[in-house]
């Protein structure tokens, strides 16, 4: 799947990384936008993965649902 991601947006502005979603390899307030679409049925520990997206979001970021 990851294979076909980047083969089909391969751009300046996207990188892609695999990882463990429970403990993945940013600092802190990182990013300005943190998305999941329907993927947190299919890890183990949802509510884990939920936290760690929360870290990366920068806090003066927009939020918007």
């Amino acid at each position: 799947m990851l294979d076909m991601a980047v083969r089909d947006n391969r751009n300046s502005h996207t990188a892609y990384v695999r990882g463990d979603a429970r403990r993945l390899p940013f600092d802190d307030n990182t990013f300005h936008a943190v998305c999941c679409y329907a993927a947190l049925y299919l890890v183990p520990e949802p509510f884990t993965v939920v936290d760690e997206m929360i870290g990366y979001w920068h806090p003066t970021a927009e939020s918007r649902s």
